[in-house]
C-alpha cells in the first residue's frame, strides 16, 4: 500500500539538504522541479500491478476503438465518395495547394 506522505518527504527533503549544504538557488529549484514531476507521475499513475495492468489494458482497448472508429469513418467516406464517382456527382479533387518556394508570376497592368 502506498504511503501519501512519503512522496510529500521525497519532495522536501532533497531541497533541504541542497540549501543545507549550499548549493546554488537555481540548482534548488531544479532539484524541486524534478522532485515535484516524479511525485506527481506517482500521484497520477496507478501504482499496484493489478491496476496498472487494468489501466493499461483500458488504454489500449481505448486507443484501438478509436482507431477502429477512424478507419469505419475513413472506409465509410470512401466508399460514399466511390458510389458518386459512379453516379457522376462525385466532385473533382480539390486542387492542390501552392507552394510558397515556387515564383509567383505577377503581370503588371
Amino acid at each position: 500500500m502506498a504511503r501519501p506522505g512519503a512522496g510529500i518527504a521525497t519532495v522536501l527533503v532533497g531541497p533541504v539538504l541542497s540549501t543545507v549544504t549550499g548549493s546554488p538557488w537555481l540548482m534548488v529549484v531544479g532539484v524541486v522541479a524534478t522532485l515535484l514531476a516524479v511525485f506527481a507521475l506517482q500521484a497520477v499513475f496507478p501504482q499496484d500491478s493489478k491496476d496498472r495492468l487494468a489501466w493499461w489494458k483500458d488504454r489500449r482497448v481505448h486507443g484501438t476503438r478509436r482507431w477502429e472508429a477512424k478507419e469505419a469513418r475513413r472506409k465509410a467516406k470512401e466508399e460514399l465518395r466511390l458510389k458518386r464517382l459512379e453516379q457522376g456527382r462525385a466532385e473533382p479533387p480539390p486542387l492542390p495547394a501552392p507552394r510558397h518556394s515556387e515564383p509567383v508570376e505577377r503581370t503588371e497592368e
